[in-house]
């Protein structure tokens, strides 16, 4: 009975604790005046609070590995729950079992050694103390928590996509949280996925070509999707088709494929606004590759022999994505919400070849087309034209 009257009067604290330190949080805005209130309500709520070199070994555990630990064990029991978990379904509550648990394994730990150096006994006074050590402690690491979590990145896995009716697969990568700085601006980026590699033809001929067309009877959404229309001449261009970029495409119909693509699957593909691009394709770095870096990385003017090339052929950057410069150029969405294309081509002189390389489509890329107008699906004469696609969470 004893016990039970210590575990109810703990989960009392615990539970008091909780609900005016959410009251703190909601109400207070300076994170020491918020850090300092709830760490005297829980010394009120504890009695007294008793530190000692233990205590401090356990505050520094604390402040800086259950945090960042807690989020991580966090974020993938949500992955292994369910794959579609939304974040406000269940707000911190996980998190903060978690981190308790943590917290109460740290401090279980420091006790032993402490009672194994001392060759003391656990006792009634320990126990307390213990109990103080607790509440005050997981309150202090929760507090940097609590502000972050909210708008703290989500951690996202690599996947490999199936496109279904199909044997078709593509790697997708993560991209991670940041800012990137462009014409001076900061910009803001979200965690997403990106292509590993530029759209290739084994990709876009599922689409082009309908080789899903058996995959579903009732297609719903896909029956608004349209589909492009049959080039003139081969639209690989000679250059290769398996595991080559798909080429030549307008932004219109890239954006179709993705709207396609995302009906298909149920996640939502989308092209790169212009930032993201160039924070993936910078991979945290800003200095512009010197050229016998670039050959291992790209295929340009030197040594591309006027053709495409099978993607992840060349060295991927930092963050693991191939074909980021050279190869084919990629169609983003710009600044201004206008499209443009980025990153050069197999065409490109080596001084433009980075990161900053943006060119607008001119009357030149669909020169050779006989149509009037001219065609919205294709590019007759922009034989250097791709994409890469990205992929919200």
């Amino acid at each position: 009975m004893l016990v039970w009257k210590k575990a109810l009067r703990f989960a009392g604290r615990y539970l008091l604790l909780l609900i005016l330190y959410s009251f703190l949080s909601a109400n207070l805005h300076l994170p020491y005046s918020e850090l300092l209130a709830a760490t005297l309500t829980v010394a009120v709520a504890s009695r007294f609070v008793k530190f000692s070199v233990k205590g401090v070994f356990f505050a520094f555990v604390c402040f800086n590995f259950i945090p960042p630990l807690s989020a991580y064990l966090w974020n993938f029991v949500k992955e292994v729950i369910t794959s579609d978990f939304k974040a406000h379904q269940w707000p911190h509550f996980g998190l903060v079992l978690i981190q308790s648990f943590l917290a109460a394994i740290t401090l279980s730990a420091f006790s032993y050694i402490e009672h194994w150096l001392t060759g003391r006994k656990n006792n009634t006074t320990t126990t307390s103390s213990n109990l103080s050590y607790a509440l005050v402690f997981i309150t202090i690491s929760l507090a940097p928590l609590h502000s972050q979590t909210a708008n703290s990145p989500q951690i996202l896995s690599p996947f490999t996509e199936s496109i279904p009716g199909s044997a078709i697969k593509f790697e997708m990568i993560p991209l991670s949280a940041g800012t990137i700085s462009i014409n001076k601006t900061a910009v803001a980026i979200k965690p997403a996925w990106i292509g590993k590699t530029e759209v290739t033809w084994d990709e876009y001929d599922v689409y082009m070509l309908k080789l899903d067309a058996n995959d579903n009877p009732k297609l719903g959404e896909l029956d608004a999707i349209a589909r492009p229309t049959k080039p003139y001449g081969a639209p690989d261009r000679g250059f290769g088709h398996k595991g080559y970029p798909a080429l030549s495409m307008t932004f219109h119909a890239a954006q179709e494929y993705c709207r396609w693509l995302s009906a298909k699957t149920g996640k939502k593909y989308r092209l790169p606004t212009e930032a993201e691009w160039e924070y993936a394709c910078r991979a945290g770095s800003a200095e512009k590759m010197a050229a016998e870096i670039l050959d291992k990385h790209a295929w340009f003017w030197d040594n591309a022999e006027d053709k495409t090339h099978p993607v992840a052929t060349k060295q991927p950057n930092q963050w693991g994505m191939h074909d980021m410069l050279g190869n084919a150029v990629e169609w983003v969405v710009g600044n201004d919400g206008n499209p443009i294309v980025a990153g050069g081509s197999f065409k490109s002189k080596a001084e433009q070849l980075h990161c900053g390389t943006r060119a607008m489509q001119v009357p030149f890329w669909n020169r050779t087309d006989p149509q009037m107008p001219k065609s919205k699906w294709w590019l007759s004469d922009a034989t250097f034209v791709g994409f890469r696609i990205v992929c919200e969470p």
